[in-house]
Parts: C-alpha cells; sequence; structure tokens
C-alpha cells in the first residue's frame, strides 16, 4: 500500500522511523486491561504479538502484516480510549528486540510455546548486551587510555 504511514494527526514521531509490523502506542489510560488494548488492535488483523506491562502508559503491538499496522495506525492515532488520546507510531528499529520479550495474544498451547521461544531467545539477547557491555567496561577500566 502505497502512502499508509502519511495520514493526519500529530504523528511527528511515525516519520522519523520506516514503516514496518511494528507499533509502539503511547497515552494509554492506566488499569487498562490487556485483553481490551488486545481487541482494539485485532480489528485490523492478526497479531504476532503484544509486549504491554500493567501500570505503564505505552505498549507494542506487532502485527503479522505491515499493511495491519498501517491501518491501524490511520484508524486509531488521536482515537481517545478512556478520555486518553492514543499516540501511535512505528516502533524504533532499536526497540523491535526489546519486543521480542512477547506475551501471548491467548493462552493456547501454542501462544504458551511461542512466548516461550520469544522469552528465551529474549534472554540470550539480553545476557549477550549485558556480557558486551560488562567487556567493555572492564577493558576500559584496565586501559582507560
Amino acid at each position: 500500500r502505497g502512502g499508509g504511514g502519511g495520514g493526519g494527526g500529530g504523528g511527528g514521531g511515525r516519520a522519523k522511523n520506516p514503516p514496518s509490523r511494528h507499533l509502539w502506542v503511547g497515552n494509554l489510560p492506566h488499569g487498562i486491561p490487556e485483553r481490551d488494548l488486545a481487541d482494539r488492535f485485532l480489528r485490523f488483523g492478526e497479531l504476532e504479538s503484544l509486549a504491554f506491562q500493567p501500570g505503564r502508559s505505552y505498549a507494542f503491538v506487532n502485527f503479522k502484516h505491515e499493511e495491519d499496522a498501517f491501518a491501524a495506525i490511520e484508524s486509531l492515532q488521536g482515537f481517545s480510549l478512556s478520555g486518553n488520546p492514543l499516540r501511535i507510531e512505528f516502533a524504533k528499529p532499536e526497540c523491535l528486540k526489546v519486543t521480542s520479550m512477547c506475551l501471548p495474544t491467548s493462552f493456547e498451547k501454542d501462544s504458551i510455546r511461542k512466548m516461550n521461544d520469544c522469552l528465551r531467545r529474549a534472554f540470550i539477547e539480553i545476557t549477550q548486551m549485558v556480557d558486551y557491555r560488562w567487556h567493555d567496561l572492564l577493558s576500559y577500566l584496565n586501559n582507560p587510555t
């Protein structure tokens, strides 16, 4: 779809990030149930994952198809959810690794298995990042010049 990411409504951040299937959704109302959030986005297409922590004002919504993400942005940008206008952007590329810590969109056996695989991969990625940072710090401390 050409021009799917253009649209109206205050999306200055969207222009900075390349279009993708991955959305950052901000300004969520406090206490919104995860199921309500998922249902709002499922109307636009099948979700690959939803990364959401209760009490946070943002979530990552990952669609299986890019055009579904475009449709969600076009329809829900500025949509008032419990009095809060949603702010939706394409997720920053460097944030996409973090979204691999996905939660299942249902509690069927296959979704739980996918979540377990995602969490295992995320743990490995985080461990590697910490190892690299620790190695960089030790190298600097041992040779500060």
